[in-house]
């Protein structure tokens, strides 16, 4: 219980960190919209210091070139230097958003990264008290060697489902608990298309969501399922990874089942 209330907690803090990204992001498209091309991570260290000393155009179009490279430099530890403090530079005097300062607007910028910032370190404390309980739980389950199953997933998917031997009716009442069962929508006469009912624990589906995502790029068989429902069938991709969640749950049952290790020769026999 004390696991799932600190991974719900996580999922609602990166939930708000996601949006607090998405809205310095709509900000930034009004100071300095240029800005992003020049990182790969527009919410990376370089940029948000960078943003920090001067939150628009003009502000960073006032700056030295030797000043963007200083704070460049220490933020990226070297990875960046003069030669793209002399392109920020250009880039901020010749930016859309030049000569058009808003002091309102740089400090909702400023704002908004002291609340990413405040948002990171709350993660960081969640990830540290869920390692801990984690551990306290148990020393290594057997999920953790399930493809795409890892150190975040893993916590959740656990504390979602909790002990398996309430479960009774096989691994389709684990797709059902998870919300990944198939429902088919009707009315009178009328049937329409099958489509999974979305019932249940919104955080462990998406944490199997997430699992298969992973799992299908490491493993040849979970890749398989993933391939044949997404070109074979002409699925879409969330249709297709859907399926390779529903796998997961699956091995899930049967780990637990046959209290026996993963076998990864048992998700797709090949007959002999």
């Amino acid at each position: 219980d004390a696991l799932k209330k600190l991974c719900r907690q996580r999922d609602f803090t990166i939930t708000e960190l996601s949006n607090a990204k998405r809205r310095l992001t709509a900000l930034l498209d009004q100071s300095f919209p240029e800005l992003a091309a020049f990182f790969s991570d527009p919410h990376g260290k370089a940029p948000v210091q960078l943003l920090r000393h001067a939150p628009s155009a003009d502000t960073i179009a006032s700056l030295s070139t030797r000043k963007i490279a200083a704070i460049l430099r220490e933020a990226s530890r070297k990875r960046h230097g003069i030669d793209k403090a002399r392109k920020l530079h250009q880039a901020a005097i010749n930016s859309v958003a030049r000569g058009y300062r808003c002091h309102a607007l740089e400090t909702s910028i400023t704002l908004m990264l002291d609340q990413i910032e405040f948002l990171q370190k709350q993660t960081q404390t969640l990830d540290t008290a869920i390692a801990r309980t984690y551990t306290q739980l148990t020393q290594e389950h057997p999920l953790q060697k399930l493809p795409g199953i890892g150190k975040v997933t893993a916590p959740t998917i656990i504390a979602e489902y909790g002990d398996l031997q309430r479960f009774h009716g096989g691994y389709k009442t684990l797709q059902a608990y998870a919300g990944l069962d198939p429902r088919i929508r009707e009315s009178g006469q009328w049937k329409g298309t099958v489509r999974m009912s979305k019932r249940g624990s919104q955080a462990l589906r998406t944490a199997l969501y997430k699992a298969a995502s992973m799992g299908r790029l490491h493993c040849p068989q979970l890749q398989e399922i993933y391939e044949k429902h997404r070109h074979q069938k002409g699925k879409n991709h969330h249709v297709a990874i859907s399926h390779v969640a529903r796998k997961l749950i699956q091995l899930i049952w049967a780990v637990w089942r046959n209290n026996a290790p993963y076998d990864p020769q048992k998700i797709n026999p090949k007959p002999a």
